[in-house]
């Protein structure tokens, strides 16, 4: 899946990224600042409020421990399917 997309990759090109360091800084922050609160929050919500009555506490912790790593590291694959389906600069991504 990943195949694809990284033949479009001019890797000569990855050098100019950091002449435009904004998509860069922006997914960074947003990876690494905001995804795993958010995660975390999210997962608390449904392990511990919704799905209470289904999921025993024990492992609703290993269940929000799993959506925090899964918020924080997305698949590379969707992220070049996305860039892709967006027309987005293969470089950048």
């Amino acid at each position: 899946m990943i195949y694809p997309m990284m033949m479009k990759v001019d890797f000569k090109s990855v050098k100019n990224v950091k002449k435009h360091p904004a998509g860069l800084i922006i997914s960074t922050g947003t990876s690494w600042l905001i995804k795993p609160f958010l995660m975390f929050g999210l997962a608390t919500f449904f392990f511990y409020v919704v799905f209470k009555t289904f999921i025993p506490a024990d492992l609703a912790k290993d269940y929000v421990a799993g959506a925090v790593l899964l918020g924080a590291a997305p698949c590379t694959a969707m992220v070049f399917v996305w860039s892709s389906l967006t027309k987005g600069d293969p470089a950048h991504t």
